[in-house]
């Protein structure tokens, strides 16, 4: 493949990734706590789980957009990444 078929393609993937982050966060209940018994609408908003969003939903595309961008390089995640991800999904975890 030509170089500009992969920025296509990583552009693609990471609207798709990013339209399906942002749909599960708002459409579903999975940044409110988890407090048995009670209502879905009543359980307060998760902070912890709200910054592992947030960090999933700038970090996720723009790992696809730099595999786009740069095909000769390997793909890893940088240790910033997987600090910023890491910490709230320890958080999240606990």
């Amino acid at each position: 493949m030509k170089p500009i078929a992969y920025e296509i393609i990583s552009i693609s993937l990471a609207l798709i990734i990013f339209g399906i982050i942002v749909y599960v966060g708002i459409k579903t209940d999975i940044l409110r706590e988890s407090i048995p018994n009670v209502d879905v609408k009543d359980r307060m908003y998760s902070l912890g789980r709200f910054q592992f969003w947030i960090w999933t939903l700038i970090i996720c595309p723009v790992f696809v957009l730099y595999w786009g961008y740069s095909p000769g390089h390997s793909i890893d995640l940088n240790t910033t990444a997987v600090i910023l991800l890491g910490s709230p999904a320890g958080v999240a975890v606990t």
